[in-house]
């Protein structure tokens, strides 16, 4: 199951944290914004499907891109949120889209429509993960739950749920 990434491109590209922590190669940041992702693995694994939204149209100076990975995607005359939620409307399966943005109709459109919001600034920080060392673990770590063991603890919650 890969998951299908659609990111607000202006709303990154005009975080502070990618402001801070794009090494710029171009003058125009959306030249920067899917080698970013790409180089910091932002969106998982390179299987995972990711579409970059920009408002309007490529400058004349926009150098024709041939990315690795991604798909950009200029608006023109709608705007970069509307044509997000078209995508969201027509996706088959919205509970493996992720949307990622700061515009709060958006993120509210994103969840109504099952799919998963993030914020621009859990997105860049998936990349500049840090672990804080302490003496000792406060939890002794295990392994992740595996989708098969997952589906019985939610089917057992269910269960207890709705019979109580």
């Amino acid at each position: 199951m890969s998951l299908q990434y659609i990111i607000d491109g202006c709303n990154v590209i005009n975080h502070p944290l990618f402001i801070r922590n794009n090494r710029k190669k171009h003058k125009d940041a959306r030249v920067d914004l899917e080698g970013f992702v790409r180089q910091n693995s932002l969106c998982g694994s390179p299987n995972n499907g990711t579409i970059i939204v920009f408002d309007g149209y490529p400058s004349d100076s926009f150098p024709p891109l041939k990315p690795k990975g991604a798909s950009l995607i200029f608006s023109g005359e709608d705007s970069a949120d509307a044509v997000i939620k078209r995508m969201l409307e027509k996706a088959g399966n919205q509970k493996n889209v992720r949307v990622v943005s700061d515009d709060k109709e958006l993120i509210l459109f994103a969840r109504f429509s099952g799919a998963v919001a993030v914020s621009v600034e859990e997105f860049i920080n998936r990349g500049h993960k840090t672990v804080k060392k302490t003496s000792r673990p406060l939890i002794e770590q295990k392994e992740e739950l595996g989708q098969g063991e997952i589906y019985s603890i939610n089917k057992e919650l269910e269960r207890l749920w709705l019979n109580s």
